[in-house]
């Protein structure tokens, strides 16, 4: 009886080892498969989100241009993320260039006008200047004429003649001021 307790004991030794040894395998592999786990979670799927209804949560900014233009190059993508100052995209200047030489040109123009102008008004201010003086000379014909025609030194028929050209210097001095006035209220 002795050998068959000391067998039934050692079975049972062998039995409890084995036992342990296959505890110790599965804790093992458990503690290994956990640790596998956390890695791949870490260095794989942390950062990544997912959602089934396509709805994330985010800071959404919008943006709108300055300028109207055409785009002539886009430098982000949809959901990139951007800093403040960064260049999102580029317009075509050709608007831009041909808006600027109009401008340009009509800038000349403005100047030529100006210039057009001035010239003028210089032309109508001796025009004004010369009338005056035709009338200050004309009046001064007629006074010297009255004093003669006084004195009897010359006959009255050439009078009549000296005041017509007063007159008319009179008159060409007005018609010159109102048509220098006029084209310098026109601009």
């Amino acid at each position: 009886m002795s050998d068959q307790h000391s067998d039934t004991q050692n079975s049972s030794n062998n039995k409890s080892q084995q036992r342990k040894k296959g505890l110790s395998i599965f804790i093992l592999l458990l503690l290994l498969i956990s640790i596998g786990s956390v890695a791949y979670w870490y260095f794989f799927i942390k950062g990544f989100e997912e959602t089934e209804d396509a709805y994330v949560s985010g800071n959404q900014v919008m943006v709108s241009a300055q300028v109207a233009g055409n785009i002539s190059k886009i430098n982000v993508d949809n959901m990139d993320p951007v800093q403040a100052g960064d260049v999102l995209l580029e317009l075509d200047d050709t608007n831009a260039k041909l808006s600027f030489e109009q401008a340009k040109s009509n800038l000349a123009n403005a100047v030529r006008q100006v210039s057009q102008l001035n010239y003028t008004v210089k032309q109508l201010k001796s025009a004004v200047r010369a009338n005056e003086i035709t009338l200050a000379q004309a009046q001064g014909n007629l006074n010297r004429r009255v004093q003669l025609v006084k004195d009897g030194a010359i006959d009255k028929e050439s009078f009549p003649t000296r005041e017509r050209a007063v007159e008319l210097a009179k008159a060409n001095l007005t018609t010159s001021t109102k048509s220098a006035w006029a084209q310098i209220k026109r601009y």
